[in-house]
């Protein structure tokens, strides 16, 4: 169709501009080339950059013609490619030193024809044995919603998940869309700059009319002298601008900025289509903008079919039939184009023409909430709806106005706009297939709508949908890290200090999208202790329903790193079947080293763990993720490296805490370690049943829909620690919390409001070895009268941990050389470090920054076998996260501590 050969005469016309202008200047002025796209992908054509090992000079040819640097074989890549331009990036670099070991200097930006490959002369320039690397020079783009000032009170564009087809496209330029209506204000500064320039009186080809260009003369044979953006059908001339201002006249200005206002400029409203062009045609009746000239509105469809739209969009209609009309529109169907029109706003089923007529998509009008607009026509003939209540777009009243305005005009061109997104992802594709994607992939809305079900089309527009259906959608299923690799990990499954680690990705692509080819998977990771050694990993083709296996990104724990929690960026990217690229990208985080405390979900296939996860991190508590539901239940082995434990049970109500998990819980209990379990139904479960009795030293009550349970005054761990249950920060699942009473010993720690128990303690020789909460405690939401569930996890784990220097316990020495806990933390200046000794020991402690660099001494010492503590003063160290580190007897331990002013 003539979109594609207009596609392709864009990009002809780029590359000829590159070649055709000779560079003025040169490398030694700063001159570079003209930049152009690659629109199938994120890199500049004609553009590379490579490293050399050793110095070349800069060399800039302005004839165009291969330059040469002095060496044969790469003078012959250069003669082969037509290189013409090599610059030198960073000549004030210096060379490398042990802290800064990369080297920098003699990375070059090469410039050639645009039409020569990219691949193939990195390929040969990657031969060269004094090339470190060379690669497409790639344009980098903000992943962000519009900053345009009105998209915050634009819900239609959320409501049809512009912001997701944003993500994959930002339009195409080359679409246009003719606005048949009252004139078009394409002055309007959020339309200027996607107005359709006419390429027939745009002599020299630069997208804007000179003086010169107004000539009087038909330079185009199109019977229009000077036609530059449109045609004004009522005046017979070339000005197509509403003379009405809004609100009485301007109708086809809003409607114009509802398909395509030019998006992310900073300015006024967002759009669907983004960037396409508007093609302004004036079908007004003379004196009344709200009245459309039919046969003016035939004249104008016809010529907008073959003078260079695809999409023309039709906001006005009538009931009485016209074959004329429908003989039209099916030409311009059969031309290729596609034709959008409004329902009407009558609230009757009856048929609406233009827009009711076979090959033209009829769009009816929806609210916020999918709900039918009370205005809306509806019926067995709509084919799709969109919203069009309080719409708001470009009006002229002046060039910089903006209103709202409803309507099923407001939802046509929606969908208009839509069309034009959808389009550009879908290259050289016919109207009816861009018809068929969109219709699919719309919103079932049924449900909003009992009573008009079938009568308003297949639903809401949905651009979002439409857009990522044309993409493929892979999901990193499983990813984990292997030490297998000889001599450099013991093979352990743990990413400790010195090792190197293959990270393992399995993956599958979604079986509803498309093939992804060319697929590469790239690691990044800005960890100082982490030294990458290869990074990405070509995958080639995944089809669509198809899974796979990577295994070649490998990178390096560093030797006398400390232990901490990490994360890193997983980047997939390749094209679809339409060569277009696409990005995903996926955030991880892994232990590095053991942490303190093991985190056991056992929700179930839930996510409430991010609500734990989170509070940890701010509290800078270093831990191990355990999942029941993937890894099963941990075994005594798996267990026996830490002392304190955090177990969650979510939302279930049956096998809560198993036979094999019950048994897990007992060796917590009695080998000296620490459990603070949480759940809302274990006592409904279990709690007749001994172990919970004896174990969790408690018995169940009665279920309790109770949204505070505060702390008790004067109580060490609980005092002044209200809960509120219930919240937005929170999880939400609250109900049937347990109401339970201490057995065995244990005692009360914090108590609904209707006194009953919803959490107990329990000690052994004074210290804490449970606290077992009968709510969820990842419903804790924190507000001015109650405490976060980060500060709720830092008492307890503080009174798991919390001992004065000297004193002794229960007699039962620890297991651990280990930091026990940083408290208080968050802090400001001071905070006390309390750790433990299983047996005599010289200590050393320290502080650093992120970056690894050493911020405090602590101290050197012999200490005794038992628990101990040390304050540090960090009041002339700047706000920010550090890392606490122990060395004891070989081994390592760290816990993050955040320091606030």
């Amino acid at each position: 169709m003539k979109r594609s050969t207009l596609w392709l005469l864009a990009l002809t016309c780029l590359a000829g501009v590159a070649l055709a202008i000779p560079p003025q200047g040169g490398p030694e002025n700063g001159y570079r080339p003209t930049d152009v796209i690659d629109p199938g992908s994120e890199r500049f054509l004609g553009q590379t950059v490579v490293k050399f090992n050793r110095s070349f000079p800069d060399a800039y040819n302005p004839k165009g013609e291969p330059v040469q640097l002095g060496d044969a074989s790469l003078d012959a890549i250069f003669a082969k490619y037509g290189v013409y331009f090599a610059k030198n990036l960073v000549p004030w670099e210096i060379a490398p030193t042990e802290k800064c070991p990369i080297d920098l200097r003699w990375t070059f930006l090469l410039h050639f024809p645009t039409e020569n490959s990219i691949d193939k002369i990195v390929e040969e320039l990657q031969s060269l044995p004094f090339v470190g690397f060379a690669e497409p020079n790639f344009y980098r783009k903000v992943d962000r919603v519009p900053n345009d000032p009105y998209f915050s009170a634009e819900w239609h564009i959320s409501t049809i998940h512009a912001p997701l087809a944003y993500d994959y496209t930002t339009g195409d330029s080359t679409i246009v869309i003719s606005i048949i209506d009252s004139g078009v204000e394409h002055t309007h500064q959020d339309l200027i700059n996607n107005r359709w320039v006419n390429p027939g009186e745009d002599l020299n080809g630069d997208g804007i009319i000179q003086t010169s260009e107004i000539n009087g003369i038909d330079d185009d044979g199109n019977l229009r002298v000077d036609d530059f953006y449109g045609w004004d059908w009522t005046s017979s001339d070339n000005n197509p601008q509403d003379p009405f201002p809004w609100p009485d006249g301007g109708h086809g200005t809003h409607v114009a900025g509802c398909a395509s206002a030019r998006t992310d400029n900073g300015i006024g409203v967002a759009s669907p289509a983004r960037v396409s062009k508007i093609m302004a045609n004036r079908c007004a009746v003379a004196n009344n903008p709200n009245l459309i000239n039919s046969a003016h509105g035939f004249s104008a469809m016809s010529y907008s079919s073959l003078y260079g739209a695809n999409i023309i969009n039709n906001s006005w209609g009538g009931s009485q039939y016209s074959q004329n009309e429908q003989n039209s529109i099916t030409t311009i169907w059969n031309r290729g184009l596609v034709v959008v029109g409004a329902a009407g706003n009558d609230n009757v089923s009856s048929r609406h023409y233009p827009g009711g007529y076979t090959n033209s998509i009829a769009v009816a009008a929806t609210g916020s909430g999918d709900d039918k607009a009370s205005f809306s026509n509806y019926g067995t003939w709509v084919n799709i709806s969109a919203p069009g209540e309080t719409i708001w777009s470009t009006v002229n009243t002046s060039t910089t106005s903006y209103d709202n305005a409803q309507g099923t005009s407001m939802a046509s061109p929606v969908v208009a706009g839509c069309v034009a997104m959808l389009w550009s992802v879908m290259p050289g594709a016919s109207n009816l297939d861009v018809r068929t994607i969109l219709m699919e992939t719309a919103t079932n809305i049924d449900a909003q709508n009992p009573g008009y079900i079938g009568q308003l089309g297949v639903g809401r527009v949905d651009i979002g949908a439409a857009v990522s259906s044309r993409f493929p959608l892979l999901s990193l299923d499983t990813v984990y890290a292997r030490d297998t690799i000889a001599g450099q990990g013991n093979g352990n499954g743990r990413i400790e200090a010195g090792e190197t680690i293959n990270l393992i990705v399995r993956f599958s692509n979604a079986g509803d999208r498309t093939d992804s080819y060319s697929t590469t998977l790239r690691f990044i990771s800005t960890d100082p202790t982490i030294t990458v050694l290869s990074d990405s990993v070509w995958i080639g083709d995944v089809l669509s329903g198809n899974n796979g296996e990577t295994r070649a990104i490998r990178f390096r724990f560093n030797a006398g790193s400390p232990s901490h929690r990490t994360n890193f960026t997983l980047r997939v990217s390749g094209l679809n079947p339409n060569d277009l690229r696409y990005t995903q990208t996926f955030n991880y985080d892994f232990m590095l080293g053991y942490g303190n405390t093991m985190l056991i979900d056992d929700d179930n296939g839930a996510t409430y763990e991010n609500y734990y996860k989170v509070a940890l991190d701010s509290l800078g508590e270093s831990y191990d993720y355990w999942n029941i539901a993937t890894q099963g239940v941990p075994t005594s082995s798996d267990m026996s490296r830490y002392y304190d434990f955090i177990w969650f049970t979510g939302d279930a109500t049956t096998n809560t805490i198993t036979t094999a998990e019950q048994t897990a819980i007992s060796w917590i209990m009695n080998n000296n370690r620490r459990l603070l379990l949480s759940g809302k139904e274990i006592g409904e479960e279990i709690g007749s049943s001994s172990f919970h009795q004896n174990v969790l030293h408690a018995t169940y009550v009665a279920s309790s829909s109770q949204t505070r349970a505060n702390g008790i005054a004067g109580d060490a761990l609980s005092g002044g620690g209200n809960l509120l249950l219930v919240g937005s920060s929170g999880a939400g699942n609250y109900s049937s919390s347990n109401a339970l009473t201490p057995v065995g010993g244990a005692v009360a720690r914090w108590n609904y409001t209707n006194g009953n128990t919803g959490a107990i303690s329990y000690s052994v020789a004074n210290r804490i070895r449970l606290v077992y909460c009968g709510f969820p405690v990842e419903s804790i939401h924190g507000s001015a009268s109650t405490i976060t569930r980060w500060a709720f996890l830092s008492r307890v784990l503080t009174a798991f941990r919390n001992t004065a220097v000297g004193e002794e316990t229960d007699g039962a020495l620890p297991t651990d050389f280990q930091i026990q806990s940083v408290y208080p933390n968050p802090f400001n200046p001071s905070t006390t470090i309390a750790f433990s000794l299983p047996r005599s020991s010289e200590v050393k402690l320290s502080v650093y920054d992120v970056s690894g660099r050493l911020v405090a001494n602590l101290g050197e010492k012999n200490y005794t076998a038992g628990f101990h503590s040390l304050q540090w003063n960090a009041s002339n160290v700047a706000a920010g996260m550090y890392i606490v580190r122990m060395e004891a007897a070989g081994t390592v331990s760290t816990h993050k501590a955040l320091l606030m002013k």
